[in-house]
This record gives C-alpha cells, sequence and structure tokens, in this order.
C-alpha cells in the first residue's frame, strides 16, 4: 500500500508518501488517526488524518494523509 500526503515538497514533488506492506501494516498494528485525546486532529498533528505506524521510524508516518493506493 502507498499512503499520500497533502504536503508538497517543493517545486516537482507532489507531496510525502510511503508504502507498506498489508502484513507490515498488520504486524505494527497500523492505524489512521482523525483525532487525538477525543479531538480532531491540529494540522500541526496531521489533520485531516494521519498514519501511526507504531514499529516504524517516526519520521515515516504521513501526516496530512490525502489517498491510500492497494
Amino acid at each position: 500500500f502507498a499512503f499520500h500526503g497533502l504536503d508538497r515538497l517543493g517545486v516537482f514533488k507532489r507531496g510525502y508518501h510511503y508504502g507498506l506492506s498489508l502484513a507490515e501494516l498488520r504486524e505494527a498494528r497500523a492505524i489512521i488517526a482523525v483525532t487525538m485525546n477525543g479531538e480532531p486532529l491540529s494540522r500541526r498533528h496531521g489533520f485531516p488524518s494521519r498514519l501511526i505506524v507504531p514499529q516504524i521510524y517516526s519520521m515515516a508516518p504521513v501526516k496530512r494523509l490525502r489517498h491510500i493506493e492497494g
């Protein structure tokens, strides 16, 4: 699966993206968060949604999730 974010990374790149297999997502117990502490995510924390992958280095999760390809 490829997870694509809304943020731009310069003139030629559309946005941050990260890929994981279904097995990796299941093993890591990944979630897509839309709230934090019962409140909608702030832009700082990834509004409108954020991929959370607990067992993967913290730069990998995609903030401001735009779409998922599978």
